[in-house]
């Protein structure tokens, strides 16, 4: 299991670092990221210690955040709170099932923040 998260993990950070460089190109805010990328750098080691022992996910994430800026967990709890209830449901379940897909949804969205807009066609040009 520890290969797996290891490996996930490797992939994660590829993934994000893509992302920040894309972001860096196009003068983007890359701040989002920044607050995300403990999450991310410390995937394997988080998903261990929620796989030892439940209920771990917020004492483990916020150890990882303590080696940087003071408040930096805080500010991540205030980020979880403006997504979506879903993304919310994933933190609050504070167990290895949610870190995994709250690790991924986060990187997904910021892919998808990635891709250029699709503007809705007016109803009169979708069925000419």
């Amino acid at each position: 299991m520890a290969i797996t998260f290891g490996h996930h993990e490797e992939f994660l950070k590829q993934r994000l670092s893509i992302i920040k460089s894309r972001k860096e190109l196009s003068n983007e805010n890359t701040k989002d990221l920044e607050l995300i990328a403990p999450l991310i750098q410390n995937y394997s080691l988080i998903a261990k210690e929620c796989l030892k022992s439940q209920n771990q996910l917020f004492k483990t994430v916020q150890k990882c955040y303590m080696g940087g800026e003071a408040n930096r967990f805080n500010e991540l709890t205030s980020y979880i709170k403006t997504k979506d209830k879903v993304v919310q449901r994933m933190w609050s379940s504070n167990h290895l099932k949610g870190y995994l897909s709250l690790a991924e949804a986060l990187v997904i969205e910021q892919e998808q923040q990635l891709l250029p807009s699709r503007k809705a066609k007016p109803v009169e040009e979708v069925s000419a």
